[in-house]
């Protein structure tokens, strides 16, 4: 996936699509995402705060049309959190 603004992108297939609206390297990410027949973007927020040698994710995924909601979330924790903290704590 691109660092740069304003790059359009797609996961899973292209099931997921969207763009890059703000980019700050190692501090934050916001991106417009959109999945299925969503009529307007959700905005998906990652932002990176280090203190003594410890980073934390902050995820804010807002504007997730309610039928999706909870797949969504599950989404989240099943193909990205998880793993992550799977990854890192080897």
């Amino acid at each position: 996936m691109s660092s740069k603004q304003g790059v359009k992108f797609s996961l899973w297939g292209g099931d997921i699509w969207g763009k890059n609206i703000k980019v700050s390297p190692k501090k934050e990410l916001v991106q417009e995402w959109y999945g299925g027949n969503w009529e307007k973007p959700s905005i998906a927020s990652f932002k990176l705060t280090h203190k003594d040698d410890c980073t934390t994710l902050y995820l804010t995924h807002s504007e997730v049309p309610e039928k999706e909601f909870d797949s969504i979330d599950k989404g989240w924790d099943d193909y990205y959190l998880a793993p992550i903290k799977e990854l890192l704590e080897k």
